[in-house]
């Protein structure tokens, strides 16, 4: 019954939400995705599906126009955008059997690779699609991820974004994605990306110690590794972060 009642008047809060979001800063409007996505765990669950593209539907399409036009001013817009996606992904804590939202990766993952390769410099905006990554991949059915390289690619092209940028919310987000990956049987593929974070953090931490930051996200990962994936105990990469440790005894 609630679920009906909320489905009748759920096109008619939409066309408010977005009739109201240029007219709010980006914590209102963060506050207005927030609510729209409160209502949707209330729907039956077969109008989930439908209702969560209609509601970021648009932020994905004024995403995509802003990642076309690709100026530094529309990095800055995108910002905002960001987050507003990563609310959408964001489940409420509520009381129904809804633990994901099952939106199609198909939908979003072009629109966001294509941020990814128009703005890979800009860090603000990368950290803002780490974030959104993280919270989607939690998020989304783990299902949509079988059968397919869509997590492996995503990481892979994190691990190059750490190679070029040396951002510790890089690390974070391949972390964060260990236990989605055993679960759908990608261990090997994790090992080579986690070899390839490793060999980049030496490099980095060789010639430049100042990079602190790096070595607690570092450290993180290869516990999560050990923990989660324990035939990375047989990849080259523990032998790095063992030479990193006793590296690392000197850093304050």
């Amino acid at each position: 019954m609630c679920g009906e009642l909320m489905s009748s008047n759920l096109e008619t809060l939409i066309q408010a939400a977005e009739s109201a979001f240029p007219l709010f800063g980006i914590n209102d409007r963060a506050a207005l995705m927030e609510g729209l996505v409160n209502v949707v765990v209330y729907l039956n669950p077969s109008q989930v599906t439908s209702a969560m593209y209609r509601i970021i539907g648009p932020v994905l399409a004024r995403i995509d126009q802003l990642v076309k036009v690709g100026t530094r001013e529309a990095s800055q817009s995108v910002k905002p955008e960001l987050s507003l996606l990563s609310k959408a992904f964001e489940l409420p804590d509520n009381d129904q059997e809804i633990q994901t939202v099952d939106i199609p990766l198909e939908m979003i993952l072009p629109i966001l690779n294509s941020l990814l390769a128009v703005w890979h410099s800009e860090t603000e905006v990368m950290k803002l699609l780490c974030d959104l990554f993280k919270i989607a991949i939690n998020g989304v059915d783990r299902k949509q991820f079988i059968g397919n390289n869509h997590l492996i690619d995503l990481l892979n092209n994190i691990a190059k974004l750490y190679s070029s940028y040396h951002q510790d919310f890089c690390i974070d987000l391949i972390q964060n994605a260990i236990d989605t990956g055993v679960k759908i049987q990608k261990e090997t593929e994790l090992v080579m990306i986690f070899e390839a974070v490793s060999s980049t953090t030496f490099s980095i931490l060789s010639s430049n110690r100042s990079h602190v930051s790096l070595i607690g996200s570092f450290f993180s990962l290869c516990n999560s590794m050990i923990k989660k994936n324990p035939i990375c105990l047989r990849s080259p990469s523990i032998s790095i972060a063992v030479q990193l440790s006793i590296a690392c005894f000197g850093i304050n």
